[in-house]
């Protein structure tokens, strides 16, 4: 690959939005288990993963700024994604989540660390910071 700052951007935007697609689908098929099969495990499961998919819109709204070159928005994004990674580890190995649950964690917990690895070596490499 290309080792451009914006083909890190590139990158970057992807997996980030990977990371979406995979918390708005958790968060729909655990609404979905809860209405099909409702108790309260399926009613906290549920919760957990609509405000998932809620927090996910702020690694969203950074990654459009990533795009548009906004100031310190590498910086931004990569704090976030680290933040989100580390709180995912942690509910995954604490709460008592279903197995695809904790899985979806595991993968966007892999997704996210990629994203703040590429941004900060793409921080570490170009002079300039975005903006």
């Amino acid at each position: 690959m290309d080792e451009t700052p914006t083909s890190r951007i590139i990158a970057a935007s992807c997996l980030t939005g990977v990371y979406i697609l995979l918390t708005w689908a958790s968060a729909v098929a655990a609404t979905v288990t809860n209405h099909t099969h409702p108790s309260p495990a399926n009613i906290e499961t549920s919760v957990h993963g609509i405000i998932l998919a809620g927090v996910s819109i702020l690694t969203l709204v950074f990654t459009i700024q990533l795009i548009g070159r906004r100031a310190k928005s590498d910086l931004r994004l990569g704090i976030v994604c680290g933040i989100i990674c580390v709180a995912l580890v942690v509910t995954a190995t604490v709460l008592p989540l279903p197995i695809w649950m904790v899985l979806g964690h595991v993968a966007g917990a892999i997704l996210l660390l990629a994203v703040t690895i590429i941004l900060l070596l793409r921080r570490a490499t170009t002079a300039p910071p975005l903006g």
